[in-house]
């Protein structure tokens, strides 16, 4: 998920590694944390799920999780202040 991330931004997005793997701090400039009305915004991806026909947050860190033929993914910039009510895509 980050790979195809990092190759769909042309390699803008800022991430680092944490005890849990890759996360994700900025996408095309989006999210650097300098802005203090969004401070409890961070990107969060989600799978699509068909055999439900709703959306799920991501099971593990993008950099972990391995993309299979026919997933539909996105990223969310989102008010995790809200948890575990954030909307989905």
């Amino acid at each position: 998920m980050l790979n195809l991330t990092l190759k769909v931004a042309d390699g803008d997005v800022d991430y680092a590694f944490g005890e849990y793997g890759a996360l994700v701090n900025a996408i095309e400039g989006v999210g650097l944390g300098k802005d203090k009305a969004h401070e409890s915004y961070f990107w969060l991806w989600w799978r699509f799920d068909p055999a439900a026909g709703t959306w799920v947050m991501g099971e593990s860190s993008s950099d972990s999780y391995h993309l299979r033929d026919g997933d539909i993914v996105a990223w969310s910039y989102s008010d995790t202040s809200k948890y575990p009510d954030i909307p989905p895509p």
